[in-house]
Parts: structure tokens; sequence; C-alpha cells
């Protein structure tokens, strides 16, 4: 009787590196999912508000600085905040004093800016992360070297010469009626040697 064999037998090798590709692919997947790769705050939480409804003004620009700690030179803050509308407003976080102030701005429309005064650092333009209602501005201070990301993507980077030490709420109509955003959180994280 004639021996027959199959026309082709994949190599023990070939068998095994298949094996190990779908290992490491249910691998990567497993750490992306539990978040193992996601940017974290500097720090720990050190401080917290609900600042609950900022009123928005008909066709104007606001600020509020919140009570919060001086933040040092070396921090993280988070808000959260939630748009009430999809008017053409502008809302996001403020960051220095009242003289010179660095704001993280976004709309429900998709739109986001930065700023230092008059300044477009990021000029006011699309982004894709930005979301008709709830959002996420994260803004990260080391020294001087400031990182911002909204929805935790990294929107852009760079240096600010001025002092940081008051975080604050900012706010911009552009309608013929009055409007708000919830801010749900601010969160001041910090290094444990700064607490």
């Amino acid at each position: 009787m004639p021996h027959t064999r199959p026309i082709f037998t994949p190599p023990v090798v070939l068998r095994w590196g298949f094996i190990l590709l779908g290992i490491t692919a249910v691998s990567l997947i497993l750490i992306i999912a539990s978040g193992q790769l996601d940017p974290q705050p500097i720090g720990t939480a050190t401080a917290s508000l609900t600042p609950g409804v900022q009123p928005i003004p008909t066709q104007s620009k606001t600020a509020q600085w919140l009570t919060l700690p001086d933040p040092g030179h070396v921090f993280t803050v988070r808000g959260t905040a939630v748009f009430t509308e999809t008017a053409d407003i502008r809302g996001g976080l403020r960051l220095g004093t009242s003289a010179q102030a660095f704001d993280v701005l976004i709309s429900p429309s998709g739109y986001a800016a930065i700023r230092t005064g008059a300044d477009e650092l990021f000029p006011y333009q699309p982004w894709p992360h930005v979301r008709a209602d709830e959002n996420e501005i994260w803004v990260d201070v080391q020294e001087q070297v400031i990182t911002v990301r909204i929805n935790r993507e990294w929107l852009w980077s760079g240096t600010v010469t001025f002092p940081l030490s008051q975080i604050g709420l900012v706010a911009e109509s552009f309608v013929t009626t009055p409007t708000s955003i919830d801010w749900q959180t601010v969160t001041l994280y910090q290094p444990t040697a700064q607490n």
C-alpha cells in the first residue's frame, strides 16, 4: 500500500509563530483596554471642586478664578464640562493670574483653541476629539512646559513664561440669548513632595 503524504504540512516553527502572534495580539488588546497606556496625571488629587453651572451672558466673555490652592510649578488640572446647549459658545480652563492668562477653550461644535491674551497658540479650529456634550480638558504643567489634552487626546505642548498660580474657568458667548456650561468637576493633582 503506498504511503500518502499531505500536499503541504506547515512546519512546526510556522505553527508556533502564529500561536505567539495570536497571544501577542490578545495581550496588547487587554493592555490597551485596561488603560495601562493611558496618560496619568502628575501626582495625586489634592483638591477637587464641583463648580456647577457657569452662566454665560449674551454675547460676552466671562472668567472666574476658583478657590483651589496655589498649584505650584508642577501639577495637573482636569476639568470636566457639559455643554447645556449647542450654541455658538466656548468654554474652558484658565491658568495664570489676573494680569496674564493661559486659556484652553472648546466649543460644542467641535472646535478648540489655546491662547495667552491675544496670542493664539493653537488657533480656533476643528478638533475631532471635542464632543457636543461632556468633555474633559486636561493640562499638565512642568515648570514652564505645558501639555494640553482634550478627552485624553494630545492637543498641544509648548512653553509659557509667566506664572500659572491660579486656576479658573473662562467662557465666551456669540449668541443673542444667555447660555451656560455645567462644570462637573475641576481637580488639581500635585506631586507628593509639593503637598
